[in-house]
């Protein structure tokens, strides 16, 4: 370090571009990729280029982090043709997290999810499909993929069950001592429709000055995310509904209790309509371990 070290900030966008335009990268001497666990496509890409940034420029240093990295799958990757890849652990200073899982949580609240009969494909649809390319003289084989392309839209897209997690809320008001609630949704729409349903529900109703619903997601003004950082009134329930902005850009320091959706939103390309569009997936195992870390900050949670 010296007065002329300079450090940049970027997403790992902005340093795809920088590195294609100086593939040899004169300009670095260190990069650190936080979260890598997340294996997004553009990290993915990243981490390509920068192995083979590493054979022609020994001198570059790379740093691979994150809390729950695979790190023996990564330092083989980087292992051979004359690379080196040491691994350095660092124990995290947190608190026991208990994790209770769904069948578990039926139970304690008692909840009957209803019963969806339009989770499957409809058989009848897809034969209507399947006649109609059919008489467009297609092969069968692009008739059934056609087929089920198209029968695909009549499947429920993956919701939240947003009853499940008002009646949690419930379950831990009731019964567990006061502490901040962060509860994952995979975006806008689902945290707005969280916060209503919330908001609606007879122990919030009752006795509103006991809750602070707040919502955390890029769209919100930056002096509005800030209030999620302020600790609550005495015997008042902060209760965080975010999306994944929460689950490593954000940490939320009085968080005791974590509800997990387990979705979260992917930009996905269509090559059939070549388009990109926003589609709501189940998430990675990694993802559901740095999200129940979100609890345990200041005592186990």
């Amino acid at each position: 370090m010296s007065a002329n070290t300079s450090i940049l900030f970027c997403t790992v966008g902005v340093l795809l571009r920088r590195l294609l335009s100086d593939p040899d990268a004169t300009w670095i001497s260190h990069v650190i990729v936080d979260e890598v666990h997340e294996r997004d496509r553009l990290t993915d890409f990243l981490l390509i280029i920068l192995k083979r940034l590493l054979t022609k420029n020994h001198k570059i240093k790379i740093v691979l982090m994150s809390a729950t990295l695979n790190a023996d799958k990564f330092s083989k990757y980087f292992q051979g043709e004359g690379l080196t890849c040491p691994q350095v652990d660092i124990p995290g200073m947190t608190f026991p997290v208990e994790a209770v899982p769904l069948d578990e949580v039926l139970q304690l609240t008692r909840y009957h999810p209803p019963q969806n009969r339009n989770t499957v494909r409809d058989p009848h649809y897809l034969k209507l499909w399947m006649d109609f390319y059919a008489k467009q003289n297609m092969p069968m084989s692009k008739i059934i993929a056609m087929a089920n392309l198209e029968g695909a839209s009549v499947t429920q897209e993956l919701n939240p069950d947003y009853k499940l997690i008002q009646a949690l809320v419930g379950y831990i008001v009731k019964n567990k001592p006061c502490g901040a609630i962060l509860i994952f949704m995979p975006g806008w729409r689902e945290i707005s429709k969280t916060i209503d349903t919330l908001e609606l529900s007879p122990f919030v109703s009752r006795n509103p000055s006991r809750f602070t619903i707040l919502p955390l997601h890029s769209a919100v003004a930056p002096n509005e995310q800030r209030l999620i950082f302020k600790k609550p009134p005495k015997g008042c329930w902060k209760v965080v509904v975010s999306t994944n902005i929460a689950e490593t850009s954000i940490t939320i320091d009085d968080v005791l209790y974590v509800i997990d959706s387990g979705l979260t939103k992917e930009k996905r390309y269509d090559a059939h309509t070549g388009m990109s569009s926003l589609h709501t997936q189940w998430i990675a195992k990694s993802s559901a371990a740095q999200r129940m870390g979100r609890a345990g900050r200041v005592r186990a949670g």
